[in-house]
């Protein structure tokens, strides 16, 4: 797709109606909505299973079975609410809209993707989000089961597909080539994942989560695969995770990346920091003479970089030098 801005709004809390108007008219390329569950298709299938057994409606289903409230509100929409949401998006924008789908197991992603596609979803974005921690659980076996899943997928829809990944693999570079055997369109680098903390200010121990935006810190791990990848697959490359300025957008595109992805930004600050994001870049591209973003996209990626020993072990040896000099002044 041919896109107005590099400056894609991530998945998150902006595709309400009007969040998602202001966004687009701060310059947003693209809107992905926020993700479809997994959980929820059991769900779905778990009390139309129910009510036809026993002759019931889904609110007797959720009376005999005592859902919890809490629980039941987590995921915000059921799956045929996110479809309407995603058709009025829509009717209403007119910059590319992306249903995401969040889940590991193969089988359930298809409808989904099926009913986004029936909504009139431009694209889909299949977050495959999975911490394994089976001990019996080998490496291998998790990207099999991701490469089934996307594998289903792209049989069953026509729209543009992308992976997102998180960093957590033996070779990220290789996964990415085999999705990319697959026919997927794009690669998002990386997932967040949102780790368990520990409570201990009481006499109860309790586990619980924590909310943690990123920062620009976390934007040199995607740079390094990006720009490892430029050039070497058919698929787009995005970035996600770190990208919060103008200066961020720049460095991504030298890497290789055809677009980033805002979101932690965009919650501290709102929509209107999308346009402020893009005033930097343009200032950026006027002092450095610089006419387009094609012009200079993968500029510093592996391929093209002067000294590729930077993105090496060597360059890794030499920080710990430069760090240990600095401790002795």
């Amino acid at each position: 797709m041919k896109l107005s801005s590099p400056l894609v709004v991530g998945s998150g809390p902006f595709d309400t109606p009007e969040t998602a108007k202001e966004c687009q008219a701060a310059g947003a390329g693209m809107l992905v909505m926020h993700s479809l569950f997994e959980e929820q298709f059991a769900a779905e299938r778990a009390a139309e299973y129910w009510s036809m057994e026993h002759g019931a409606g889904p609110d007797e289903y959720e009376t005999m079975v005592q859902i919890d409230p809490a629980e039941d509100q987590a995921f915000g929409l059921t799956p045929n609410e996110y479809y309407e949401l995603l058709a009025l998006l829509k009717k209403i924008l007119t910059i590319p809209v992306v249903g995401s789908i969040n889940g590991t197991t193969p089988g359930n992603w298809v409808l989904y993707a099926q009913g986004m596609e029936e909504a009139g979803a431009d694209a889909i974005e299949l977050n495959l989000y999975d911490p394994v921690m089976d001990t019996e659980v080998s490496g291998a076996e998790i990207e099999a089961r991701m490469l089934e899943v996307v594998k289903l997928v792209r049989r069953a829809v026509q729209v543009p597909l992308a992976v997102k990944l998180s960093p957590f693999y033996s070779s990220v570079a290789h996964l990415a080539r085999q999705f990319d055997n697959l026919g997927i369109d794009g690669i998002v680098l990386f997932n967040r994942f949102y780790q368990p903390d520990f409570d201990i200010r009481g006499q109860d121990l309790k586990l619980g989560t924590s909310l943690n935006l990123s920062t620009s810190l976390e934007l040199p791990m995607r740079l390094r695969w990006v720009a490892a990848l430029y050039g070497r697959l058919r698929a787009g490359l995005a970035i996600t995770g770190g990208v919060h300025t103008g200066e961020d957008v720049i460095k991504s595109v030298l890497a290789g990346a055809d677009v980033v992805q805002v979101v932690s930004e965009l919650i501290v600050n709102g929509p209107k920091q999308i346009g402020l994001i893009r005033s930097r870049m343009e200032e950026w591209m006027t002092q450095h003479k610089v006419g387009s973003l094609e012009s200079i996209r993968g500029a510093m990626s592996l391929q093209k970089v002067l000294n590729p020993v930077h993105y090496d072990r060597v360059n890794y040896l030499g920080i710990l030098r430069e760090g240990a000099a600095a401790a002795h002044k």
